[in-house]
């Protein structure tokens, strides 16, 4: 009896002595989730609060559809996807017919500077090879790639994105054949550029071109990507590759290299992976897509043109005698000599990202950078559900009239030169005023 009354008596000295000892020795802090108690007469129930929940549009596949062209976005490629008829385009630089564009928004991939925007495009096949030699070229080495599937595959034999016109695609990686739900391409990484450019990181794509089992359609898919190997001037002799620019004559062996360097790549070390581009690709469905939806754009009157970019988002008509064959210009009277006089007046068109600024911030910017002692004028002008700023008499090579708008994301600016607007009274305008009215009321902005 003795040894369980020993023990009993010292639990109860190390329990008292537990006591006086400071309690956060021994404190445990035990963490439970936040509760509500409901009380009645009969019972107390504790119920456990749930937390609310959360959507992430990046933790599930995004549907997209838009006339008879769907597709899925695979989890983590982008927050939401944009899909519209954009309207046909004679221009010289990028003919083609209406068609179906969907623009990915929030894809994780994109960088500053990209060359590329991550889109998928459907075509009507033969519309766009009339229309574009470079639409039918690359519609020819497609077909014939489809239809001799053991044919060495070359640079020169690789279908290209028909819409970058006269920039060369500069080498054709990963190159493997891609059905998709309803149709069969070709999928590869691509770059492209005018001069004999470097194969950096960050210079290089995705690209998609596919064509419907029925022929009607052509897919291109372009999505940015960043290489896991690459060779340009801050690497060299990295990967047993210098870049050293060339005439595009002697570039062949370092494009090759490139080439055969990324072909020994893992498809799993690009970002994203291959396999999940390939997913959306395989994805898609084409059906009888419909082009003839009206158009968001001005139809062209006779003795009018229209003017579409699709890449800076608008549209406009213009006077079918002027020039648009330098980019981003409407010439009046093209001057076809050295210089900087591309005609006898013009209006040139920039398009910047806004970083928060309103048509008016820019406009007063400046007007205040270049200081008092100028007639300079200022006024407002409804563009299209935008307002646009209209300044007159800022200083510059040339007298202009400078129209500022703000849409979306972006900062458009269009300069009116030399800009010598007939005197009152004189009842009848010039041509450039004339360009400049055409152009506020018929400006639209894509989607």
């Amino acid at each position: 009896m003795k040894r369980p009354l020993i023990v009993l008596v010292v639990s109860a000295l190390l329990l008292g002595l537990a006591w006086l000892l400071p309690h956060s020795q021994f404190g445990v802090e035990v963490q439970t989730p936040t509760s509500a108690i409901v009380s009645s007469p009969e019972k107390t129930v504790v119920e456990q609060e749930s937390p609310s929940p959360t959507l992430d549009p990046l933790s599930q596949d995004i549907e997209a559809s838009y006339g008879n062209v769907s597709f899925v976005i695979p989890v983590g490629l982008a927050m939401s996807v944009d899909g519209a008829s954009m309207p046909a385009s004679a221009g010289p630089l990028n003919p083609s017919p209406a068609f179906i564009r969907f623009a990915l928004k929030g894809y994780q991939f994109e960088y500053p500077d990209s060359p590329s925007h991550p889109q998928v495009r459907v075509y009507p096949a033969d519309e766009y090879a009339a229309l574009s030699g470079w639409a039918a070229e690359s519609l020819r080495r497609l077909q014939s790639m489809l239809d001799n599937p053991y044919t060495p595959v070359t640079n020169d034999s690789l279908p290209n994105v028909p819409y970058m016109g006269s920039s060369a695609q500069l080498f054709g990686a990963q190159v493997k054949q891609l059905p998709f739900k309803n149709g069969n391409g070709v999928r590869m990484i691509s770059s492209y550029a005018q001069y004999p450019a470097p194969v950096s990181q960050r210079s290089s794509f995705y690209h998609y071109e596919g064509l419907t089992q029925d022929g009607k359609y052509v897919v291109v898919v372009e999505m940015p990507v960043v290489l896991p190997v690459y060779a340009d001037e801050s690497n060299p002799g990295e990967n047993g590759i210098t870049y050293v620019q060339q005439d595009w004559s002697l570039m062949g062996p370092y494009y090759q290299s490139v080439t055969d360097l990324l072909n020994n790549a893992s498809p799993d070390g690009f970002n994203p992976m291959l396999s999940r581009l390939d997913g959306l690709v395989q994805s898609i469905t084409v059906g009888d897509v419909s082009t003839s939806a009206e158009s968001p754009c001005a139809t062209p009157a006779a003795g009018a043109q229209l003017l579409t970019d699709i890449e800076d988002g608008y549209c406009m008509l213009y006077p079918e005698a002027y020039s648009t064959t330098v980019p981003h210009y409407i010439v009046i009277n093209p001057i076809n000599a050295p210089g900087d006089m591309p005609g006898d007046a013009w209006v040139s068109i920039d398009v910047e990202k806004a970083v928060g600024r309103t048509a008016d911030q820019v406009a007063n910017v400046q007007i205040a950078s270049v200081g008092p002692g100028f007639n300079i004028s200022r006024f407002t002008v409804p563009v299209d559900n935008e307002q646009a700023v209209v300044v007159d008499g800022l200083p510059g090579q040339d007298s202009n009239r400078k129209v500022f708008i703000v849409h979306g994301d972006n900062l458009y600016t269009f300069s009116f030169a030399p800009w010598q607007p007939s005197p009152a009274g004189a009842g009848q305008s010039t041509p450039l005023e004339d360009l400049y009215t055409m152009i506020v009321q018929s400006l639209h902005f894509l989607p």
